[in-house]
């Protein structure tokens, strides 16, 4: 696992992804391979490729088949457990058993970079594996049942391959989900079957087709929003409309929209971050402060005591395995990645600092983190180039 892998975020005009699925091809084999998220152009879809019935990607296995599920950070349900009851229950407030922040009670790391925040990206919940010791060769799967949730955790050392033996009974239901999109595209429901199993030609023929449609719309959206800027009067003043990324449903698209914009003293940009369904966004000026708030954003650290001692973070990991000797890795968020800071107004250069703080709806409202889906306004009180 790696920091940049897990927070996406775009500072003036840089961009970081996180959570696009690795694929490989793997040597073992399973019963079916099923692709959860690709590449779309400027970005990223994390829908299911797999048949779609009654609007939900579906496949119809046997009982004791292996599925490999190629992606990251994905779990599967207790049966009877729908994905989107389980992501509100589940994903949406902080400190949510499997929500993308946690709170950090611990004391503040002070060197090399001080954190001065009091979250950590939740590895706990998203990234640990309920048994680390299956699931990475179709050899070797790991046995769900629909008991009780399993969760693959991060797949990065399997090239994103997570084998799964489904040893639920006929007639049993059980969903894949990710904690990061709360939408039926991007889970897969797999339904045990005694007869009529599917076939891998009958996935991939539909596969094809989802993987075709989802990147045509991210090149008709990335078309239709960088043909022009929209602007409107705000008491007698110009406010320019911005986006740093934009989502769709299931498509992530990591592009400024538009490119570059022409300000004349006393115009505002509006940037806008309701579109975050999934990724999290952020604007700082100038370029040079924003690489280094992305830069040392996300801050790989050792926990040696855990969340209920009283020592703090130390700065000890190994970066050769991304491992600590002891206690536990956390990557602890800095103030300056989360929180919104300056008066709104920039006047170029690089002596003053504006940012808006890491926003979508993945990121929840909290003393000293921005989060929420609020666009940021921003005042030029000078005109910029051409």
């Amino acid at each position: 696992m790696k920091a940049g892998r897990k927070l996406a975020l775009l500072m003036a005009v840089t961009a970081v992804t996180m959570g696009i699925p690795v694929v490989a091809n793997a040597q073992a084999t399973a019963d079916y391979t099923v692709q959860l998220g690709f590449n779309v152009p400027k970005g990223f879809s994390s829908r299911v490729a797999a048949p779609i019935d009654h609007g939900t990607p579906t496949i119809n296995v046997a009982m004791n088949d292996v599925v490999d599920l190629v992606g990251s950070e994905y779990l599967v349900l207790p049966e009877g457990t729908g994905p989107l009851e389980w992501h509100s229950e589940n994903t949406q407030e902080l400190d949510a058993p499997f929500g993308m922040i946690a709170s950090d009670p611990d004391a503040d790391l002070e060197e090399p970079f001080p954190s001065e925040a009091a979250y950590k990206f939740n590895i706990e919940g998203i990234d640990t594996q309920t048994d680390p010791s299956c699931g990475a060769t179709a050899d070797a799967p790991c046995e769900v049942d629909g008991s009780t949730l399993f969760n693959g955790g991060d797949r990065t050392p399997s090239d994103g391959h997570w084998y799964v033996q489904i040893t639920a009974q006929p007639g049993d239901s059980l969903w894949v989900t990710t904690p990061f999109a709360d939408s039926h595209l991007a889970s897969l429901k797999i339904n045990v079957v005694a007869t009529g199993v599917d076939t891998q030609a009958f996935i991939d023929s539909a596969a094809a087709a989802i993987k075709a449609e989802e990147k045509d719309e991210a090149a008709a959206i990335n078309a239709k929003l960088s043909k022009g800027s929209t602007k409107h009067k705000v008491g007698g003043k110009t406010v320019w409309d911005a986006y740093a990324g934009y989502d769709t449903e299931t498509i992530s698209l990591f592009a400024f929209y538009p490119k570059k914009l022409i300000i004349k003293k006393g115009d505002k940009v509006r940037w806008h971050f309701s579109s975050l369904h999934l990724e999290q966004h952020g604007l700082a000026f100038p370029l040079s402060s924003a690489k280094d708030i992305v830069s040392n954003g996300a801050i790989p650290v050792c926990d040696p005591d855990g969340d209920s001692g009283q020592g703090p973070d130390e700065f000890t990991v190994d970066f050769e395995t991304f491992t600590c000797a002891s206690g536990t890795l956390e990557l602890d968020l800095t103030q300056a990645l989360l929180e919104e800071s300056g008066d709104g107004k920039y006047p170029g250069g690089a002596k003053k600092v504006e940012n808006s703080g890491l926003r979508g709806r993945n990121i929840p409202t909290a003393p000293g983190m921005t989060g929420g889906s609020d666009p940021w306004d921003l005042v030029f009180t000078k005109t910029t180039d051409s």
